[in-house]
Parts: C-alpha cells; sequence; structure tokens
C-alpha cells in the first residue's frame, strides 16, 4: 500500500471520527434522549408506568457517554420502578443517575427512601447523612432522617432532627406532624397540640393532625369524652394511636373503648358508626 493511500485512508477516519464528535452530532443526541424523558415523565404522570419505563429505556439505549444531563433518564426510571414497588430495580437507577452525576439530591433522596421501605435502615440513613455532606441546609433529609431513627427507636436523634428540619423551614409541615406524634409518645401533649395545630394553619382540613390534636387537647383538659371521639376517628382513618396516650386516657377516662355513638354521622367525609372496632 503506497504512502499516499495510507495517508488518505487516515484522512477519512479522522473526518469519520470528527464526524461522530460534532456537536451537531451530539446535540441530536441530545435532543432524542430529552425527547423521551419527556414523553416518559407524561406517562409517569399519568401512572402508566411500562410506558414510562419504555420511553426511559429507549432514553437510556441512547447514552454513549457519561454526561450530567443523562441522570435523569436513570433518576425518572428509578421512579417508575419505585412506583411499581420494584425496589431493588429502582436502587440500581438511583445510583447509576448518581453515578452521572454525584450532586444530584434528588436521587439521594430515592436511594434513601427505597432503603427505608426495604427496610435498611442504617443505609437510609447514610443516604441523608451523603445529602447534609453536599448541603446541610435540607430540611427534608433531617425530616426524613429522624423518620428513620423513629422507626428505630432513637427517640432522642429522632427529635433532634425534628427540631432541626423545623429550624431550617418553620413552615415544613411533615416535620411538626412527626415531632407532635413524637412528643405524643413522649406524654408531652401540651406540645404535641401545638406541633399538629401548625399543620392545621395551613391545611384546616388534614384529617389526622386534626383529630390527634383534638384527642390530645381534650385529654390535656380533662375532656377524656371528647379525647376518646377523636381517637375514634384515628381508629377509622387506620392510623396507629401511641399506646402511651391511650394507655393514659384509658386510665384517667376509666374506659378502655371509644363511646358508642347515639346515630351514625357524618363528618369530614368519613362516616362513623357506633358498631365499628378499632
Amino acid at each position: 500500500m503506497g504512502k499516499n493511500r495510507i495517508i488518505v485512508i487516515l484522512l477519512v477516519l479522522s473526518a469519520c471520527t470528527l464526524a461522530i464528535g460534532a456537536p451537531g452530532v451530539y446535540a441530536q443526541t441530545d435532543q432524542e434522549i430529552q425527547e423521551h424523558v419527556i414523553v416518559g415523565c407524561r406517562f409517569l404522570m399519568r401512572e402508566e408506568l411500562d410506558k414510562a419505563i419504555a420511553e426511559f429505556d429507549a432514553a437510556i439505549s441512547l447514552i454513549k457517554a457519561e454526561k450530567t444531563d443523562y441522570c435523569l433518564a436513570y433518576y425518572n426510571r428509578a421512579r417508575a420502578w419505585e412506583r411499581k414497588q420494584e425496589f431493588n430495580k429502582a436502587l440500581s437507577d438511583y445510583t447509576e443517575a448518581i453515578r452521572f452525576d454525584p450532586r444530584y439530591l434528588l436521587a439521594y433522596y430515592g436511594r434513601a427512601y427505597v432503603l427505608r421501605k426495604k427496610g435498611l435502615l442504617d443505609a437510609a440513613i447514610l443516604e441523608y447523612n451523603r445529602i447534609m455532606g453536599i448541603d446541610k441546609n435540607q430540611p427534608h433529609a433531617y425530616n426524613n432522617r429522624g423518620i428513620c431513627y423513629y422507626e428505630k427507636g432513637e427517640l432522642t436523634l429522632a427529635m433532634s432532627d425534628y427540631n432541626k428540619a423545623i429550624e431550617l423551614d418553620y413552615k415544613l409541615l411533615n416535620a411538626h406532624y412527626n415531632r407532635g406524634i413524637l412528643e405524643v409518645h413522649n406524654r408531652e401533649y401540651y406540645e404535641a397540640a401545638f406541633d399538629f395545630q401548625k399543620e392545621l394553619s395551613i391545611y384546616p382540613n388534614s384529617l389526622k393532625p386534626k383529630y390527634y390534636e383534638r384527642a390530645v387537647s381534650a385529654y390535656y383538659n380533662k375532656k377524656y369524652d371528647d379525647s376518646w371521639k377523636a381517637v375514634k376517628r384515628l381508629f377509622a382513618l387506620k392510623v396507629d394511636v401511641n399506646p402511651n396516650f391511650l394507655h393514659d386516657l384509658s386510665k384517667a377516662s376509666g374506659r378502655i373503648t371509644p363511646p358508642d355513638d347515639e346515630e351514625p354521622r357524618k363528618e369530614d367525609d368519613l362516616i362513623i358508626r357506633s358498631s365499628e372496632k378499632k
């Protein structure tokens, strides 16, 4: 093969390489990936999970290089797997999203949630620690880590995290509710009523804090029948009322079950009948 021919071949190969890596080609690939992700998210919003996953699969199949923006394809496919209760697949995709973008906090939140659903509380706590390592001012991370500590029975750490979450965002209602539940456990009924009332000040028809607030406030004011009636509403909502509170209410009221209603009645779209059992 002549020297001139070798040079021509090398030039052709170089031209092909440049064409493959040309900005226009990458732009076209990026656009295709983005379009699949957008369509997938639309399916995800409509809970058409298999169609969503197919779109995210198509997006991921086009990925030829590691670019930060591509994490969205893995992240959203993880969300779809999560909703299908396919937690191992969700965990894998959240991990891939983080590999593409190590600072993508939503993927850490997703991975932590899945680990908690799998009962791996210590691993979930580590994920929240990683979030705080990236951004120490994440109130949701403190609140969610507090839930993990609460489920582990490490109540002092849980209270510390709820307090920190509220310090960072006083309007984080879920943190007030979670702190209220823990305060009920600790028999701090006045403080619990305050935290439940905080959520109700913004969402007055939120049923769980509404009836918990009624129950603990009525107990604190020695209106035991009213407290029992609120507890009955919590039972109807399938809320696990704290056993410490039930013990204190039973002891103070001299009864172990709620009083029966004389007539069935409808309240807050819940029909409560005297025959209902906890």
